[in-house]
């Protein structure tokens, strides 16, 4: 709570952590060294496994107990985060904020048309916000993945989140063609300004991707150059070996 409090958290943050420390049936005897949020093919988690660390990946298929607009949901993320150990590691990839017309989401209005499953989306960031400030406050390691050009940087509790007391948070422009990815996807990684350089430094910029198969390019009938997915371009979505394990690499600088 100390921790939530130098950071000027919202008074209902707090009041959310206090809920759980006081619930009788949450057990605080075995800490966990790093959780997988929105964790997909849990990629991450499973190199994690591998190098013996003690990992939870959460994702909504994995049942309705880890969808975060859920209230059992989102009470088992805020243990999860809640439950890490000194030096844990927090790793979240949500649904990018992208400019699509049925949203209404422009890089001015970043919260778009806020009805339906856009809604439902900024409660999403919203949640996720929550969890990222709970990171801080216990200076454990922390990264919030999106694709290049996402608005989820312009919701409004990501910035309010910017602007409480000690936050430091940058953005890093790299792909995961640098960490060995078969596709140079352009990425943006959010983190502590603490690790951010040492997290710029691990990226490897002179790797080139592995796989042609992810997109096509062609020229349409304008003669214009077009480029499209291609067949294995579900592959872009996974995480590579290198991102595994790399807030051990990095020094403890909080």
């Amino acid at each position: 709570m100390a921790g939530l409090r130098a950071l000027g958290a919202p008074w209902v943050v707090m009041a959310l952590c206090s809920l759980m420390f006081n619930c009788a049936s949450l057990s605080w005897n075995q800490p966990t060294d790093y959780v997988e949020l929105f964790a997909g093919d849990c990629a991450i988690s499973r190199g994690e496994y591998k190098e013996s660390r003690n990992v939870v990946p959460m994702d909504l298929r994995f049942g309705p107990d880890q969808d975060i607009l859920s209230d059992a949901g989102f009470s088992n993320m805020l243990y999860q985060v809640l439950n890490l150990k000194p030096g844990a590691a927090l790793w979240a990839a949500p649904v990018c904020s992208t400019s699509r017309g049925s949203t209404q989401r422009t890089a001015s209005n970043p919260m778009g048309s806020n009805i339906g499953v856009t809604g439902l989306h900024n409660i999403m960031v919203g949640r996720v916000v929550i969890l990222l400030c709970l990171a801080m406050a216990k200076k454990i390691w922390w990264c919030l993945e999106q694709p290049k050009g996402s608005l989820l940087e312009g919701h409004e509790l990501f910035q309010r989140m910017l602007a409480l007391r000690h936050t430091a948070v940058s953005r890093v422009s790299c792909s995961l063609g640098h960490f060995g990815g078969e596709s140079l996807k352009p990425i943006w990684v959010y983190t502590s300004e603490a690790y951010a350089g040492a997290f710029n430094d691990y990226a490897d910029r002179s790797l080139r991707p592995t796989n042609s198969q992810m997109v096509t390019h062609y020229v349409d009938s304008n003669g214009k150059q077009r480029i499209k997915g291609g067949p294995e371009l579900k592959k872009s979505q996974s995480y590579p070996r290198r991102l595994f394990g790399i807030h051990v690499h990095v020094p403890s600088v909080l």
